[in-house]
């Protein structure tokens, strides 16, 4: 029985180190088959999306959010800088509902190296929305909340962790999204940088998730000079706002759902 393992055991290294890039290739289409939204469904999706958009209430619940902004403020979340302003801004942010380009929409593509990553897995104390970027090897950059650390996290514990959808969207190629993934990986994985939201744009450390996303594309793309990446409201980066901050939106390429 031991050799037979044995033999089981070599033959699946044999598959991994031989045809490494087949079998990332198979697992990633796996997970975009199981998660990914097309033709019929994604029609659906969207019309009942924009359904729920259009009869959203405008009624803000003030006393409450203001709590959520005390609470944030105390646990060394949001900085001193932060207003409850900055705050509302974010709170009330519409999450995005354009839909899924027409050239993408029965077709599950697999993501690409700098596809930003936008998901509305995450609502706590008022705090709305998510993102990261895809950096390859069927993972997602990002920095999950207050004690965590940057790091790269494989797309199923993404989707698990994250329930809800998830949009992907794709910068046009003078934004340099492949620059911008070498640039997010050297500056931000598995660095010793906390978490906690500012204004002070430009510093890396602390970061949030949306903050990692426009910096790579801000750098990437030689804004200072180009300005093709636009500097946030309040020096805030909120993660449902982050296509728009570019000179020509990033296209929407696929929504996963879990």
């Amino acid at each position: 029985m031991k050799k037979r393992w044995n033999v089981v055991l070599w033959f699946l290294f044999g598959i991994l180190f031989l045809f490494p890039g087949q079998v990332f290739a198979d697992e990633l289409g796996n997970l975009v088959e199981k998660y990914a939204l097309t033709g019929e469904e994604l029609d659906k999706f969207e019309q009942q999306e924009q359904k729920i958009q259009n009869t959203r209430s405008s009624v803000v619940n003030y006393d409450e959010l203001y709590e959520n902004y005390v609470n944030f403020k105390a646990q060394g979340i949001f900085g001193d800088e932060v207003s409850f302003e900055m705050f509302l801004q974010e709170a009330t942010t519409p999450a995005p509902s354009d839909p899924v380009d027409v050239r993408f929409r029965s077709v599950a593509g697999s993501p690409q190296p700098g596809d930003i990553m936008i998901t509305n897995g995450t609502s706590f104390l008022g705090v709305t929305g998510h993102a990261g970027i895809f950096i390859g090897n069927g993972k997602i950059l990002s920095i999950g909340g207050g004690g965590e650390k940057p790091s790269e996290m494989p797309i199923i514990n993404w989707m698990q962790r994250y329930k809800g959808w998830t949009k992907i969207y794709r910068p046009a190629a003078k934004f340099n999204p492949k620059t911008a993934e070498r640039w997010a990986i050297n500056n931000y994985r598995n660095k010793n940088i906390s978490y906690a939201i500012n204004n002070r744009i430009f510093e890396k450390n602390p970061t949030y998730c949306s903050k990692i996303v426009w910096q790579a594309y801000y750098y990437s793309s030689a804004s200072p000079q180009t300005g093709l990446v636009r500097r946030p409201l309040f020096d805030i980066v909120y993660p449902y706002t982050l296509p728009n901050l570019f000179s020509q939106k990033p296209v929407h390429v696929a929504t996963w759902n879990s």
